[in-house]
C-alpha cells in the first residue's frame, strides 16, 4: 500500500525543479538558533503555557489529504497514525531543511520538506529513492535556550505552530493558522503549540 502512494509521486519526481538556495534566517532568532543539527530527532507538540520538561504529543509523519486519483500527494505532520508509528520515525535538520529519515523497511524512500506558508499545514513529499527529490527554500531552524530545550521555527518565527483538526478530528500541525485556508483544518480548532526536537 505504502508503494502504491508513492508511485504518482515518483513518476511526478523528474519534474521537479532544482533546490532553490535557502536564507539563513535563523540569525534573526539570537545565538542559540542554528539552521543544522549533528542528531536525528523527533518533534513533540508542546502547549506554550506548559512547562519546558513538560512532556508533548508526538508528532509523526502520516499520509496527508488525497489527490484526484484518489491517492496521498503528500504527507503532513499529525497526531494520529492508524499503525501508531510512522515510516519516518525521525528528522534531521541539515541546511534548514527539516528532512524526515526512514525506518529500516523504507530505505528505498526518501522524503523532503516543501515550502512553508501562512495558513497551511507542514507537509512533505515522499517518493523512490532512485528519483532523488529537492529540499525546497523555505528555512527551518532550532533554537535552543539556556536549559538545554530545542525549540522548531520556520521563516524566522519560532512561535507560529498550532495543531488543528481535519474534518476527521485528526490534528495536524499547521503555520500561521488562519481561518482563510483551503479547507484542510478546522481554524476553530486551533491550538498554539511549541514544537521540540527530542534528540532520538
Amino acid at each position: 500500500m505504502f508503494a502504491s502512494i508513492v508511485l504518482p509521486l515518483a513518476l511526478a519526481a523528474g519534474s521537479l525543479a532544482m533546490p532553490m538556495a535557502r536564507q539563513n534566517s535563523c540569525t534573526n532568532l539570537g545565538a542559540g538558533a542554528t539552521a543544522s543539527l549533528t542528531y536525528n530527532f523527533t518533534l513533540s507538540a508542546v502547549s506554550p503555557t506548559a512547562a519546558d520538561s513538560a512532556t508533548g504529543t508526538n508528532l509523526l509523519v502520516t499520509p496527508g489529504p488525497a489527490g484526484t486519483s484518489g491517492e496521498a500527494v503528500d504527507y503532513w505532520l499529525s497526531t494520529f497514525s492508524g499503525t501508531g508509528s510512522s515510516n519516518f520515525p525521525t528528522f534531521t535538520l541539515e541546511d534548514g531543511a527539516l528532512i524526515p529519515q526512514p525506518n529500516a523497511a523504507n530505505q528505498d524512500y526518501v522524503a523532503w520538506d516543501t515550502t512553508v506558508e501562512a495558513g497551511k499545514y507542514i507537509d512533505f513529499t515522499v517518493t523512490d529513492a532512485i528519483f532523488g527529490g529537492s529540499n525546497e527554500a523555505t528555512p527551518y531552524c532550532a533554537v535552543s535556550d539556556a536549559s538545554g530545550f530545542v525549540t522548531l521555527a520556520a521563516n524566522g518565527v519560532s512561535n507560529g505552530f498550532s495543531l488543528c483538526a481535519t474534518t476527521n478530528d485528526n490534528y495536524v500541525l499547521v503555520f500561521q493558522a488562519s481561518s482563510t485556508n483551503d479547507g484542510s483544518y478546522q481554524y476553530n480548532t486551533c491550538q498554539p503549540q511549541n514544537i521540540h526536537l527530542v534528540q532520538a
